[in-house]
């Protein structure tokens, strides 16, 4: 069978399931260039360390969640050639996102003596 390269194609795949009442999304994407994998990683790392809350989709329905951990999984057994990164993410609803959001805001601006009263 001859080698299989994908270029900078990637490869999804993913799972909803509840853990202790709260909707979990993990993903797996199979990214045929390692470095690009490992940039991923690293914007994936920065996202969990902020804890904010974004909009994102699955199967094209907007939810929102936030990362609670992204790690590089190493060489895909599906894709050859490709390597998996993990991340798993918590939806939640979009109330309690905004609200978190606002606080995250709130902090920043006091942190930095912004708000005035």
């Amino acid at each position: 069978m001859k080698d299989l390269t994908y270029e900078k194609a990637s490869f999804h795949e993913y799972e909803l399931r509840e853990v202790d009442n709260i909707l979990m999304n993990t993903t797996w994407d199979h990214f045929s260039d390692e470095v690009y994998a490992k940039e991923e990683f690293k914007r994936s790392e920065y996202i969990v360390d902020s804890k904010l809350p974004y909009e994102r989709s699955i199967d094209g329905i907007p939810h929102w969640g936030y990362c609670m951990e992204a790690k590089i999984m190493g060489p895909s057994e599906k894709y050859p050639g490709c390597t998996v990164l993990q991340r798993k993410y918590a939806l939640i609803d979009e109330e309690f996102a905004k609200s978190i959001i606002f606080a995250y805001c709130k902090e920043s601006l006091d942190d930095n003596d912004l708000l005035e009263g």
